[in-house]
């Protein structure tokens, strides 16, 4: 019964709609040293992101917090989506508005250490679904960051 629930979840990820996942590859992916949660200085892949946010209004930016798997599964997610929080408030002072962003807490994860922002074209409910099939823990919608 586990393996056909697997195989389940694996084919709803291939049929699910395409504007729901994510672009090609990530706009930006930030490192974080150990334990941290502060936006390393000087990082440049940000204004990327920020970019494509302004040149496609319709489109949304999803921030994946992730850590490594060296500490107790409660506190990964804390940092996890820690990170992913530095990274949206850098996102906000580039011009990006929350209605824009998802945000995803993973905590431990295989990702290790780091934030990864993507692209898409999906809607927040779709894209909620995707990263929960995907292992995230919590998520954001941009409905609810908006209200913040």
């Amino acid at each position: 019964m586990k393996m056909h629930c697997s195989w389940i979840a694996a084919l709803a990820l291939v049929v699910a709609p395409a504007s729901a996942q994510p672009d090609a590859s990530p706009l930006a992916e930030v490192r974080f040293a150990l334990g941290s949660t502060t936006l390393p200085v000087g990082f440049e892949q940000l204004g990327n992101a920020a970019a494509w946010a302004k040149e496609n209004p319709e489109g949304m930016l999803v921030v994946e917090g992730h850590a490594d798997r060296l500490g107790p599964p409660r506190v990964n997610l804390i940092v996890s989506m820690k990170r992913a929080d530095s990274v949206v408030e850098q996102l906000l002072v580039l011009g990006v508005g929350r209605e824009q962003l998802v945000v995803a807490g993973f905590g431990s994860s295989n990702a290790g250490r780091r934030v990864k922002v993507w692209s898409t074209r999906g809607m927040p409910g779709e894209i909620e679904k995707q990263l929960r099939r995907r292992g995230a823990k919590t998520v954001q919608t941009s409905q609810q960051m908006a209200s913040l």
